[in-house]
């Protein structure tokens, strides 16, 4: 089966340009609903995020073929695999709630800042669940990024320390979701590709947040005095289907270290957009303290990557010293996932 042809630069550029777009609206809406509008609730509006998803993906996958989506058939999937899923479902519903919970206390420039921290987090996660390896250096790398956080969220002069307890819970619990995430995929006999793993993901992480919305959140909506904005509710939902789509897109003809790489960028946007929007007030302390921690990210993300090998090279086969599984895991990252598609039935059919 012959690869897909790789995107253009222009292509490139374009679903970057769109997918920051998309989510600088995700987060701008999600303020306006949760904080502006008051509708308290942030538990429902994740399930109706998560609806959203498991909807938009569910066409997506009807539409495009079996091998290329990366979505098993029924029955592929293995009964321990599948509550392994609902679990990690169950803590993505955690961090969306938490996430959105911190809306409501936090102006979007200090939740950007805080998120920040995010991949540094998840290191520290994946030392202690053995996913990375600790050294001096990367401790120092964490230090820095971390003292640049301290030092962002000291500086707000608006700060509410229910809000950052909020998001800082959003953040560690997402990097607990992504270890997870990972150790269960590489003990998995069925890979499934992102579009596939929101596609199971979504709904399970719907129906874990029905029962503490109908519990917890369902009497005070009905009693609930300020007119629910539906037409905000459903320009959310719509924001988030197409985010989606479009970074499930962006994977597709790029490769996962592109939304990663490119995430910095989308924060900064996202905290102009809004001290533009909400004229939401920034200060000078903030602002070096984020570039402290930026520099951080940036220094992390060059040392992790430097070492991989161009994705010339690795599509070649060429250029690549490493070994095993792990080896084979790493080319695969760094490829496309049309590519990897593509290699995944030239390796079946050679077997």
């Amino acid at each position: 089966m012959a690869a897909a042809p790789r995107p253009t630069r222009r292509w490139v550029a374009a679903f970057i340009a769109l997918w920051i777009c998309n989510s600088a609206l995700c987060v701008l809406l999600n303020k306006h609903i949760l904080f502006y509008r008051r509708f308290t609730f942030p538990c429902t509006l994740a399930v109706s995020h998560m609806t959203a998803a498991a909807l938009s993906t569910a066409c997506v996958a009807c539409c495009m073929r079996r091998g290329a989506s990366g979505v098993p058939g029924p029955g592929e999937l293995e009964p321990v695999f599948v509550a392994q899923l609902a679990g990690i479902a169950t803590l993505f519903g955690l961090v969306l709630v938490l996430a959105n919970s911190a809306f409501m206390y936090l102006s979007v420039p200090s939740i950007q800042m805080l998120k920040a921290s995010g991949a540094v987090t998840t290191f520290c996660v994946g030392m202690l669940l053995g996913t990375e390896r600790y050294s001096h250096f990367n401790l120092l790398k964490v230090l820095v990024v971390g003292a640049g956080v301290f030092i962002a969220s000291y500086g707000d002069v608006k700060a509410n320390l229910l809000g950052v307890l909020l998001q800082v819970g959003s953040i560690v619990a997402d990097a607990v979701r992504c270890t997870l995430l990972q150790l269960v995929m590489q003990h998995a006999r069925v890979k499934l590709s992102p579009l596939g793993t929101l596609l199971y993901v979504s709904p399970l992480a719907a129906l874990a947040l029905c029962l503490p919305a109908g519990l917890f959140e369902l009497p005070k909506l009905s009693a609930h005095a300020a007119p629910i904005p539906w037409l905000w509710l459903a320009a959310s939902c719509a924001a988030t289907t197409s985010l989606n789509l479009v970074g499930f897109t962006l994977i597709c003809g790029t490769s996962a270290l592109t939304t990663s790489v490119t995430g910095p960028l989308k924060d900064w946007i996202v905290i102009l957009l809004a001290m533009a929007v909400y004229g939401t007030p920034v200060t000078r302390q903030q602002w070096g303290g984020y570039a402290v921690a930026l520099a951080g990210i940036a220094w992390y993300q060059r040392d992790k990557f430097w070492r991989a090998p161009a994705a010339d090279d690795v599509a070649s086969g060429s250029g690549y010293s490493g070994g095993g599984d792990g080896g084979k895991e790493g080319k695969e990252e760094l490829l496309p996932l049309t590519e990897r598609d593509a290699q995944s039935a030239e390796d079946q059919s050679a077997r």
